[in-house]
C-alpha cells in the first residue's frame, strides 16, 4: 500500500487523509495538554512536533491552530504557539465567567436528567474530587472536563455550547467545583 502514491507504508493501515492527519495530531496534542505533558510557558514548536509525529509541519501547524481556536494554547504572532501561564486572578475571572454559563446549563439540564444521567454525572464528579484530593488541582484538567461536560450535554440547548476546552479544565486554585445538592447549583 502506498502513501499519495510516493513511498510504501510500515503498515497495512489505510492512508490518512490531511483533514484526519490535522485532527488525530489535534486529539493527541489535547491529550497531552490535559495530561500535563507540557508545562504552562512551554513553547509548541511545529518543527519539533512534526518530527516527534513522523510528519510533515502543514498538519501539525494546522492542529496547533485548532487548539488556539479552542483556547487550549496561546498562538502569539510571529513568535509561535504557547501552553497558557494562568495567574490565580486568571482563573478567578474564569470562575466569575464560568459560573452564570454553568448554572443556566444546570437549570436547562434539570428537566432533561433521567436517572442513568444522574448516577453518571454523581460518577464523574466523584472522580472530579478524587482526582483533587490525589493530584491536587494540577491533575482535574480531565476530570473536571469530562465533569463540566456532562452538565452541558444535559442543558440540550442547542444555542449554547460548553466553555472551550481549556477554560472548562480550570478551576479555582485552591478548591474543585461541586454541586450544591440542595439547589442543583455550582458551588465552590
Amino acid at each position: 500500500m502506498t502513501y499519495s502514491g510516493e513511498r510504501p507504508m510500515a503498515s497495512t493501515l489505510p492512508s490518512l487523509q490531511p483533514a484526519a492527519l490535522r485532527k488525530n495530531v489535534a486529539e493527541i496534542l489535547r491529550n497531552a495538554l490535559f495530561d500535563g505533558h507540557y508545562p504552562p510557558g512551554d513553547e509548541l514548536s511545529d518543527s519539533t512536533l512534526a518530527a516527534e509525529f513522523q510528519v510533515s509541519r502543514g498538519p501539525v501547524r494546522e492542529a496547533l491552530l485548532i487548539l488556539a481556536e479552542e483556547g487550549m494554547i496561546e498562538h502569539r504572532h510571529h513568535r509561535g504557539f504557547f501552553v497558557p501561564r494562568l495567574e490565580v486572578l486568571d482563573l478567578e475571572q474564569i470562575a466569575r465567567t464560568r459560573r452564570p454559563l454553568e448554572i443556566m446549563a444546570l437549570e436547562l439540564g434539570r428537566g432533561n436528567i433521567t436517572a442513568a444521567a444522574l448516577k453518571d454525572l454523581r460518577a464523574t464528579k466523584k472522580d472530579l474530587l478524587a482526582a483533587f484530593r490525589r493530584y491536587g488541582i494540577a491533575g482535574c484538567a480531565r476530570p473536571d472536563y469530562a465533569f463540566h461536560s456532562s452538565v452541558w450535554r444535559l442543558a440540550r440547548d442547542p444555542c449554547s455550547r460548553p466553555p472551550s476546552a481549556a477554560s472548562a479544565s480550570l478551576t479555582s486554585p485552591t478548591s474543585p467545583p461541586s454541586i450544591s445538592p440542595a439547589t442543583n447549583t455550582p458551588r465552590n
